[in-house]
């Protein structure tokens, strides 16, 4: 019995949009005309894994812009605690001037940076929850069943059936061709291109599913069985007419 699929194959077809909504400029900006030409020439699952993971990394500033914003605010306290401590009149004045430089700098980036949080936040968490999924679907497309070899194998009593108990185990053919660089997939087009990035395909999950455990179990030691050329027969089909051989013994791979 086997769940066949195309191997190889990538699920490109059935892709869904995830846009991202990013304000990367911080102000209202024209509509992106043309998208990331490497991101149009992503066509398998490996190429989406690394085009996304090299994408988590660009869209990480958000968290220096942050940290950057906290430190305006850590300068503008120390400044002010300065003032307070300085021995000398004009050291206070310099230092309070100082304090509220920074104070003043910090409230007029507080609620742009604020904004442009929000924006990036959730990008990012798609974009870690879907490359989790790729690689899943990665190592479980390796997966290959087999008979179990120990003792779970019976018939509960009865003598007109057997469960055959299977087993999962590594297997050796990828799903796709690992890549590590991006020039793997495009030979022209070697980085993103954050700002005309306007959208980036995510396989369907639903598709996917397709991607899983394309394996078999061959029962052997078999006679009389109806022949086909093909394996396009469901198993009531298949497996009409089929006895044991009279001098033979039922094997399993």
């Amino acid at each position: 019995v086997t769940n066949r699929r195309p191997l190889g194959q990538p699920t490109r077809h059935t892709a869904v949009l995830l846009f991202l909504l990013v304000t990367f400029t911080g102000s209202d900006a024209s509509p992106i005309e043309t998208n990331d030409e490497l991101a149009d020439d992503v066509k398998s699952v490996c190429y989406e894994q690394l085009y996304l993971e090299e994408l988590a990394k660009l869209l990480k500033w958000n968290e220096q812009r942050t940290r950057n914003l906290d430190q305006i605010s850590a300068d503008a306290q120390q400044y002010k605690i300065a003032s307070l401590i300085a021995d000398r009149m004009e050291n206070r004045f310099l230092y309070m001037v100082r304090c509220h430089k920074f104070r003043r700098l910090h409230q007029e980036n507080k609620a742009w940076v604020g904004k442009a949080n929000g924006d990036v936040t959730a990008p990012p968490l798609v974009i870690s929850e879907h490359i989790g999924v790729l690689k899943a679907t990665k190592g479980l497309a390796k997966t290959t069943l087999k008979i179990e070899a120990n003792s779970v194998h019976g018939n509960g009593n009865a003598k007109n059936n057997i469960r055959i108990q299977l087993t999962q185990t590594t297997g050796s053919k990828e799903l796709c061709t690992a890549v590590k660089n991006l020039t793997q997939i495009s030979e022209s087009h070697d980085k993103i291109k954050l700002m005309q990035l306007k959208n980036v395909k995510l396989s369907d999950r639903k598709a996917m599913e397709k991607n899983l455990f394309d394996k078999h179990v061959t029962i052997t030691g078999l006679s009389s069985c109806t022949a086909a050329a093909c394996y396009t027969s469901p198993f009531t089909t298949a497996i009409t007419n089929c006895a044991r051989q009279a001098t033979s013994t039922l094997t399993g791979a």
